[in-house]
């Protein structure tokens, strides 16, 4: 156990002191310092309230940009992963899904005077019917 200062005794003894006091207590001494007691536990309500609200906001923001990126890397790399697993390349995956009818009817690849699609481009629209929930899991799996 470390040794404590006189300081810091005298710290602990006058939080113990405050921590076991009844409410009555606190506010006869409050009332003693020339404070008004309701009015200073209002004020205290009110910043531990507003304290409060802003961590909570600032935790579920951090818990949305967690899942933001979470689900960006999960359809990014179950996207690449199903292109390996297939040996092909973006391109030639994004044409076979539009052969096996995974990919509605209206969509087209437009012709862009002699130039194909990027891989690049390819791999983005795969990745974008992914998150639309065009094509799912189940249906970028190989069937056995």
């Amino acid at each position: 156990m470390k040794k404590m200062s006189a300081q810091q005794q005298l710290e602990e003894l006058a939080i113990e002191q405050i921590l076991s006091m009844t409410e009555e207590e606190i506010a006869e001494d409050m009332e003693a310092e020339g404070y008004c007691y309701k009015d200073e536990l209002k004020k205290f309500q009110l910043v531990a309230k507003q304290s409060s609200l802003q961590f909570r906001k600032r935790r579920l923001e951090k818990a949305k940009q967690g899942l933001k990126s979470e689900i960006a890397q999960e359809s990014q790399f179950s996207a690449l992963d199903w292109i390996k697993k297939k040996g092909l390349d973006a391109h030639d995956a994004l044409i076979e899904l539009m052969k096996s009818g995974q990919v509605p009817n209206d969509m087209t690849i437009a012709f862009r005077e002699g130039k194909e699609v990027t891989e690049e481009e390819a791999l983005s629209i795969i990745e974008d019917l992914v998150e639309l929930g065009v094509v799912t899991d189940d249906e970028r799996k190989d069937k056995k």
